[in-house]
């Protein structure tokens, strides 16, 4: 008996055993992909970090370098964190060098404008302006020193300084270069300097050390102002306010000096003389505790007048003596602005008024006498002309006193 199978049937284990087997196959593949992805991943991770670091550096941007990756790739970045850290110090220090560079640069610049400046200045000073060695060999001359000397600076220079320097002055230069050495600064030493024609200088000078910057003294600056007319003006002042002293004090007129409030702040030793007091005792008082009482108002008025410039002559005033007497001065007086005094110039009149008074009373007593002579009393002067003619000529010629006088009685 023959039994048939169907095809199925019997193909159904392996058909089973196929599709187990594609199954496990496509898992295994699978597997083997995800593996491969992975792996792929771990492989390329650190070079993306690396080239994001090398593109971070191109941008100039904050990079992160693998240096802990594993294998070559690690060698290369550590090789690479290393290539920039040297590749970063170099730029520092080359950027230094360029910032050294750009301040030793305008240092330089800074330094030519000020010696530029600094040249410019002493060329166009009204000083004369010398700088010498230690020895006194002249280094540098200014174009003032060659007006106040006459020497161009190319004869000057190199030349020692006793060029300008009289005979009797040579010790002069020892002791200054001595002093300079110690460091000294000599401040407006008036001293003489001779001019190229012979002529002598007077002069102001003020000198001091040029230092090195370690602070040694390696050369000496002069710095000369000519003052031979400021002297002369000086001298003249002076002889000027010795002759105002002399008359001050050998005047016989009295000479005041007061405040613009009228107190006394200099007067004339004649004061003694002419008012009884010495100078002490009057200055520093009023001039109105010497004035007599019925003259203060006009005296007031006439300072005033005086100090608006309306007039020079004053009144004549009495003075109280200091022994009580009276005494007549006439005045010449003046305001000065600038000093804010006055200034007054009294001559005693006492003496004169009487001599003026004892004269007029004689004067009155001798027309008296001629007016009630009996006989006539004619005066001529030299040339004949009638100067006088008394009430009895009227009588005797016939001639009024008033038609004779001026006549010629030739």
């Amino acid at each position: 008996v023959i039994e048939t199978t169907p095809y199925a049937a019997i193909m159904a284990p392996a058909e089973s055993i196929r599709n187990t087997s594609l199954l496990v196959g496509a898992i295994a593949v699978l597997s083997a992909a995800v593996l491969a992805v992975l792996i792929a991943r771990s492989l390329t991770r650190p070079i993306v970090r690396l080239t994001e670091a090398v593109q971070g550096v191109a941008r100039k941007g904050k990079i992160a370098i693998p240096v802990d990756a594993p294998g070559e790739t690690g060698v290369l970045a550590r090789a690479f964190a290393q290539a920039i850290e040297e590749v970063n110090a170099k730029t520092v220090a080359l950027e230094q060098e360029v910032q050294e560079h750009r301040r030793t640069i305008a240092a330089r610049d800074h330094h030519a404008e000020r010696e530029r400046l600094f040249s410019a200045a002493i060329e166009s000073s009204n000083d004369a302006i010398i700088t010498t060695s230690l020895d006194g060999t002249i280094t540098g001359w200014n174009s003032a020193s060659d007006r106040l000397y006459g020497y161009s600076a190319a004869e000057a220079v190199g030349k020692n300084i006793t060029l300008i320097v009289p005979a009797d002055r040579r010790a002069e230069i020892r002791d200054t270069m001595q002093r300079i050495g110690w460091g000294e600064r000599i401040e407006q030493h008036e001293t003489v300097r001779l001019h190229r024609d012979g002529r002598a200088i007077d002069i102001s000078l003020s000198i001091s050390p040029i230092k090195s910057p370690s602070g040694a003294t390696i050369g000496i600056s002069k710095v000369a102002r000519d003052i031979t007319d400021a002297n002369k003006t000086r001298q003249a002042l002076r002889q000027q306010t010795e002759e105002l002293r002399r008359i001050f004090e050998t005047s016989q007129d009295l000479i005041i000096v007061m405040d613009s409030r009228g107190f006394l702040v200099q007067i004339s030793p004649s004061c003694e003389a002419i008012l009884g007091y010495r100078p002490e005792e009057m200055i520093g008082r009023s001039g109105a505790d010497f004035v007599h009482p019925d003259h203060l108002e006009t005296s007031r008025q006439e300072m005033r007048a005086a100090r608006r410039g309306q007039r020079s002559k004053l009144s004549d005033t009495r003075y109280i003596h200091k022994n009580g007497r009276e005494v007549w001065l006439s005045w010449l007086g003046t305001w000065s602005e600038p000093a804010k005094r006055f200034f007054f110039v009294g001559r005693d009149m006492t003496e004169s008024r009487l001599a003026q008074e004892t004269l007029r009373e004689s004067e009155q007593l001798a027309r008296g006498i001629i007016d009630t002579a009996l006989d006539a009393f004619v005066q001529v002067d030299q040339t004949g002309v009638i100067r006088d003619w008394n009430a009895q000529a009227e009588n005797i010629f016939g001639w009024p006193r008033d038609e004779a006088l001026g006549n010629n009685v030739f």
